[in-house]
């Protein structure tokens, strides 16, 4: 497992001192996301590397300290007698700043409308979640602030996003199936594709509008949203000290409701939590009503099978019904404020000792990974609420998918081990493992959305993580931890 690009020790000497001066003990001390881009010359200088077309995006966090940096491939062909991380892949940019609060979780968010476009059009998003509660979008290169939300008065505790094929069902727009679940000690959060979508179509309006394009609002400038357009969640009555939680959708209706009519849009949505007590809950939870959403909700739907040059048509109108509806629901929204809905039934998982801290959900089938206090990886399957595998003797592990062949792989860091391990979860065997350090982590995979029809036969789904490890001479080595198509065996 050779590196493939390293941040030198004065590129990350602000990122990794602290206030006394001193260094980090290691990546797993900070917050990391990462994203791979395919890069746009496309003239590969060799074969055999499948990163070598590819530029690394990373976004490193440390309190209240952000570090984004863009890696791309060298230009020279690399000797085959040196593996040293800069063979393969160099520094091209960085951008460093104070967030206002410290930052607790990350994720790199791409809304697919199809491949050729660039800038504010791609479609990707930081997503940062801070100790106050706080969530913030910001642009592809981290520098502005997109759009910012007040998630919940405790502070975030991840972000986890679902695509059509990791969910439940897959709907006919990929509408309730597709969002992000923002999860916070005692609340959830749920974003659907509306809402993503309708962020995206705010940024490219500004960047229309004669300000710059693609430029995003500042902290302070009145990039909040109304905290009563979130469909937020009490998780108290369900779950104490939740930790992280996925949304898989909205589930299938039943036979009953079939032969009576029962729209799809009346499913429920099904929110796996991991938590102190019970470790796990499969909560239930009725979808945001129409009224919440503008009074034209159905409208920005229809706009995914148009493309994105649609959209900010259907904004237009979308604004117009909003406005001759506020009156009508004001007072309703003014009751709602920041209050958290109630949920609707909770299936908890009793293990007593046990506390689940980590759910990382499969990108190609309702597969959520769960890592627990005792050292054992549970692969549920979120279908049927069902522990389907268990992996044992990794206490402190995290985990992270990836797709190989069609097939979903499971990386294992195991600290303790000191070794990463790659394991095919539907067979259950150990397909490769390759040696780490104690304080080495997972950078989190980015996450693709299909935000029209051009990008929904791919579905979305996540990227590939990598391996983040901080050198003994103070710099950060990141490494890939799945093997290439080239190197896999036929």
């Amino acid at each position: 497992m050779d590196a493939v690009a390293c941040l030198s020790p004065s590129d990350v000497r602000w990122l990794l001192e602290d206030s006394n001066g001193a260094h980090a003990l290691g990546a797993r001390d900070l917050v990391s996301a990462c994203r791979w881009l395919e890069d746009e010359r496309g003239d590969y200088e060799y074969e055999g590397e499948e990163a070598a077309g590819k530029r690394l995006g990373l976004a490193l966090a440390n309190g209240r300290r952000l570090l984004c940096a863009t890696l791309r491939r060298r230009l020279e062909t690399p000797d085959a007698a040196t593996t040293s991380a800069s063979a393969m892949m160099e520094l091209e940019l960085t951008h460093e700043q104070y967030a206002p609060s410290e930052v607790t979780a990350l994720l790199w968010l791409q809304l697919d409308f199809g491949p050729g476009l660039k800038g504010a059009d791609s479609g990707w998003y930081l997503v940062v979640g801070f100790e106050d509660g706080t969530l913030r979008f910001l642009d592809e290169g981290g520098k502005r602030v997109a759009k910012e939300f007040s998630a919940h008065g405790s502070a975030v505790r991840s972000i986890r996003a679902n695509s059509a094929e990791s969910g439940l069902r897959r709907d006919t727009r990929g509408v309730t199936s597709q969002g992000l679940c923002v999860c916070s000690e005692d609340a959830v959060v749920v974003l659907s594709l509306e809402d993503l979508l309708r962020v995206h179509h705010e940024v490219r309006n500004r960047g229309d509008g004669g300000r710059g394009k693609g430029r995003g609002r500042r902290r302070g400038s009145g990039g909040r949203r109304g905290d009563d357009d979130l469909a937020r969640f009490d998780l108290s009555p369900a779950v104490a000290g939740a930790a992280d939680a996925v949304c898989l959708g909205c589930e299938n209706l039943s036979l009953a409701q079939q032969l009576e009519g029962v729209p799809l849009s009346a499913a429920m949505l099904r929110v796996i939590v991991a938590g102190d007590d019970p470790a796990l809950c499969c909560v239930r939870v009725r979808a945001r009503p129409a009224s919440q959403d503008g009074h034209g909700g159905g409208l920005l739907s229809a706009a995914l099978d148009w493309g994105t040059s649609a959209i900010p048509i259907v904004g237009r109108i979308k604004r117009k019904i909003a406005g001759r509806a506020a009156g009508a629901g004001a007072s309703e929204r003014d009751q709602v404020g920041q209050a958290s809905a109630p949920i609707s039934t909770g299936l908890p998982f009793l293990d007593p000792g046990r506390q689940c801290h980590t759910l990382v959900p499969c990108p190609t089938k309702p597969l959520v990974c769960c890592c627990d206090s005792l050292g054992r990886i549970l692969v549920l399957d979120a279908s049927n609420f069902v522990i389907t595998r268990v992996l044992k003797g990794y206490r402190d592990a995290e985990a992270s998918w990836a797709v190989r062949r069609g097939r979903p792989l499971l990386a294992v860091l195991a600290p303790r081990r000191e070794r990463v391990e790659v394991w095919d979860v539907l067979e259950g065997r150990r397909t490769s493992k390759a040696a780490c350090g104690r304080n080495d982590a997972l950078a989190r995979a980015h996450w693709s959305l299909a935000g029209n029809a051009m990008a929904r036969d791919g579905g979305g789904g996540a990227g590939e993580p990598v391996l983040v490890s901080v050198s003994h001479t103070g710099g950060i080595e990141i490494r890939r931890i799945f093997a290439t198509e080239a190197d896999e065996p036929a």
